[in-house]
């Protein structure tokens, strides 16, 4: 986030895990930060995002975001929206924004709009199965069991899982490969710092 201005990346921010998320709400690139206090603002937000996407279509004429960051002609911000505990999210939205979601996921990447989902696991409680099926990428972090992983990752034979009792250790697939990876909190510091 250190290194990208606002005029190249917006952050939209959708916090239903208690405030996990509040360290980024003050960062230049974060348009909007919203928890389930906020609550009012979704409608708001879903409707910008929608629309974003309509007018995108529109001027880009059938030229996708990935084909006008290739030729330079990008002037507009990629935007990406955040749900964290998305499982949280819909049950206390009741669902309501599940077709604008839907929309996003599966158009959304063509016209600059990312979507960036966290929860428990995949099914009618958390990440439902046809929003996860128009999803790219899987990243797993602390998941119950092998199943999980192998769900979440599209992979029936997992050949690795994260090392346990070590916090922040997860599984992603880079290039057909299913690595372990180590996530960090990344902050502002001082090496000197004892």
């Amino acid at each position: 986030m250190m290194r990208w201005a606002p005029g190249t990346i917006n952050l939209y921010i959708v916090d239903y895990s208690n405030g996990l998320l509040s360290c980024f709400k003050d960062s230049r690139m974060v348009g909007g930060y919203i928890t389930e206090e906020t609550e009012d603002r979704l409608k708001n937000l879903f409707h910008m995002l929608t629309e974003l996407m309509i007018t995108r279509r529109t001027q880009w004429s059938g030229v996708g975001f990935v084909q006008r960051l290739r030729a330079m002609e990008l002037k507009e911000p990629a935007v990406v929206l955040v749900i964290d505990n998305y499982g949280s999210f819909r049950e206390k939205t009741e669902q309501r924004y599940d077709r604008e979601m839907l929309e996003l996921i599966k158009f959304g990447e063509t016209y600059g709009i990312f979507v960036i989902l966290t929860g428990a696991g995949i099914g009618n409680t958390d990440i439902p199965s046809r929003l996860f099926e128009n999803c790219r990428v899987g990243i797993c972090l602390l998941l119950n069991d092998k199943y999980q992983y192998s769900e979440c990752l599209r992979e029936i034979r997992i050949p690795i899982l994260p090392a346990e009792g070590i916090s922040g250790r997860g599984l992603a697939r880079i290039g057909g490969n299913i690595l372990e990876f180590q996530a960090g909190l990344c902050h502002e510091g001082n090496d000197y710092d004892t």
